[in-house]
């Protein structure tokens, strides 16, 4: 973080198992996370789920945010899903996000979309990355 910016919220995650064990919130009471890889049949979640749920998160309340803004008493809800792709080194990360706005056409989604990508702090995070897709759709 740039020292010269003012954070009004910070946290940090800890992982020292990679995806076989627990990851868990530096200073939190309790709160930890089994996690497990994705392709195991061991329980816990996964990087490609915790993503998926952030970027919800993040992307429908900065939505909610703009709707709320504009006067515009509308329900919204945002699906993330995430498949991970293997590649000759590695793997990588196709994330798709669809955006629904109840009562609007898709153009006017996009609308918004365009709006919280400007916001949204995840968004920005993966600006210009070619395996991300966000998307307006009628049908929640």
């Amino acid at each position: 973080m740039n020292q010269n910016e003012k954070s009004i919220y910070q946290t940090t995650a800890i992982n020292e198992t990679g995806v076989a064990g627990v990851a868990y919130i530096e200073g939190s009471e309790g709160w930890k996370v089994n996690v497990s890889s994705p392709v195991s049949k061991e329980p816990g979640t996964n990087p490609e789920e915790l993503l998926a749920l952030a970027y919800s998160t993040c992307l429908n309340a900065t939505v909610e945010t703009i709707l709320k803004e504009q006067q515009q008493p509308k329900k919204s809800s945002v699906k993330v899903t995430i498949a991970l792709i293997p590649e000759t080194i590695g793997y990588h990360f196709n994330v798709t996000a669809k955006v629904f706005i109840e009562s609007l056409s898709q153009p006017e989604i996009q609308e918004i979309i365009e709006l919280a990508n400007q916001r949204c702090p995840i968004s920005k995070l993966m600006k210009g990355s070619q395996t991300v897709t966000v998307m307006a759709t009628t049908t929640p």
